[in-house]
């Protein structure tokens, strides 16, 4: 059995959104194989040492949900999680932003937002081409984190642990075929140069 864990953050004013992100992982369409588990501020408690530890140690995916502003907390989570991604390649990092219909020009708040992410995240912004997904009601949240969560999982986590199973062939042994069939194709050019 493969688990995935993820680990919701934000503000714990966002209580209902985060159960939307749980509701969101009953829809995915995943292998039989593959469970989720789910962790936030509801199943830890208050102590942020165990937020950093799951995050830093545990995390496949960190979704987090966001309005106009972030918090220190979160901000703290996401830059834990954003230096564990460059270090380990994991947790993927997943940002939900409330977006009101009368949002239509950016904020100094936004601004400052986008420029934590692209300075913490900036190989990943470029090719994603975005920064956050954008949701206007908790229904909408549901049916964009159903899409983007089936979309990580399967098209990048899923992938990446096929790519990792198979034979662990120790270096010293890899060190010695190279070493072998360096020599067998100095030897090879010798007898061509030779004749």
């Amino acid at each position: 059995m493969r688990t995935i864990n993820i680990f919701i953050a934000g503000s714990t004013e966002f209580k209902n959104e985060r159960l939307m992100i749980r509701s969101a992982t009953t829809t995915l369409n995943l292998p039989d194989d593959v469970r989720i588990v789910i962790k936030s501020c509801e199943d830890l408690g208050n102590d942020q040492s165990q937020y950093d530890s799951y995050i830093r140690n545990h995390c496949d995916i960190v979704v987090f949900i966001v309005t106009n502003k972030i918090g220190a907390i979160t901000e703290s989570e996401f830059l834990l999680a954003a230096h564990s991604y460059r270090n380990n390649k994991k947790p993927e990092i997943l940002i939900f932003r409330e977006k009101p219909d009368d949002d239509e020009k950016k904020t100094f708040e936004i601004g400052l937002l986008e420029g934590l992410i692209k300075g913490a995240l900036y190989d990943v912004v470029n090719k994603a081409g975005k920064y956050y997904t954008t949701y206007k009601d908790i229904n909408q949240l549901l049916n964009c984190a159903s899409f983007e969560l089936n979309n990580l999982i399967n098209n990048k986590i899923l992938k990446s642990q096929q790519s990792n199973i198979g034979i662990h062939v120790p270096e010293e042994f890899v060190q010695k075929v190279v070493d072998y069939l360096k020599e067998a194709i100095l030897n090879e050019i010798k007898n061509d140069y030779i004749k």
